[in-house]
C-alpha cells in the first residue's frame, strides 16, 4: 500500500514539475528511494545494538561413567597400596 502510495506521490510530482516521466521510471525511482530508507533504518538498529559479550563457557564434567570408573581406579590403588 505504500508503494502505491509513493508511486502516486512521485507520479503527482513529477507531472507538477513539468517532467513526465513513464510509469517504469516512476516505479525505479520509488523502489530506489523506499530501498535507501530501509537500508539507513537497518543500518541504524544494528549500529545501536550492543555487541554481546559471549561469556567462557564453564568446564563440562565428565560423564558419570568415567567419573565411576575413576573411583573403582583409586580404590583399587589404595587396596594395593595396603597390601
Amino acid at each position: 500500500m505504500k508503494f502505491i502510495i509513493s508511486l502516486f506521490l512521485i507520479a503527482i510530482l513529477s507531472f507538477a514539475s513539468g517532467l513526465f516521466l513513464p510509469w517504469w521510471n516512476i516505479a525505479i525511482v520509488a523502489f530506489l528511494v523506499i530501498a535507501f530508507v530501509l537500508f539507513m533504518i537497518i543500518k541504524g538498529i544494528t549500529a545501536t545494538k550492543k555487541k554481546e559479550v559471549v561469556a567462557p563457557a564453564a568446564p563440562v564434567a565428565p560423564p558419570a561413567q568415567e567419573v565411576l570408573l575413576a573411583e573403582i581406579r583409586d580404590l583399587l590403588k589404595a587396596q594395593k597400596s595396603q597390601k
